[in-house]
């Protein structure tokens, strides 16, 4: 086995699929409201919010089972990272809604995506903590 090779005892976490589909699904999702009449436009943006919120959920599930770097149980930064960057996205989207005026539609896509972020946290770090504990 070379040094290089990746084992799932030495497996570190990845902090930035995590940002980055979050990202895309929340800002996807938007774009789902912003052609309403026209559901040809729409449809792509649906499909693309459907495909990055399951690629999210299905990336910190792999996250949350995923054995710590030196064999460890322990709670990592980039575990840290992922809840505090999903619960903070969820403020600013809260925020963003008070500050400006938004559609019905927008309110409601805007508001999902903050409960489903304070939600995947939640769900991540309770994983994360219950693969860390001794069976």
């Amino acid at each position: 086995m070379s040094a290089l090779s990746t084992t799932a005892s030495t497996r570190e976490g990845r902090f930035g699929r995590s940002w980055l589909l979050a990202l895309l699904a929340g800002g996807w999702g938007s774009m789902v409201f912003d052609n309403v009449n026209d559901p040809i436009l729409a449809a792509p943006f649906f499909v693309l919010t459907t495909l990055a919120t399951a690629a999210l959920g299905y990336e910190l599930y792999t996250q949350a089972r995923r054995p710590s770097g030196e064999g460890v149980a322990r709670w990592e930064r980039s575990d840290t990272a992922i809840v505090t960057f999903l619960v903070g996205l969820a403020a600013v989207i809260s925020v963003v809604m008070v500050l400006r005026p938004f559609t019905a539609p927008e309110q409601s896509a805007r508001a999902s995506f903050a409960v489903l972020y304070v939600v995947l946290a939640s769900i991540f770090a309770w994983q994360r903590s219950s693969a860390m504990s001794p069976p």
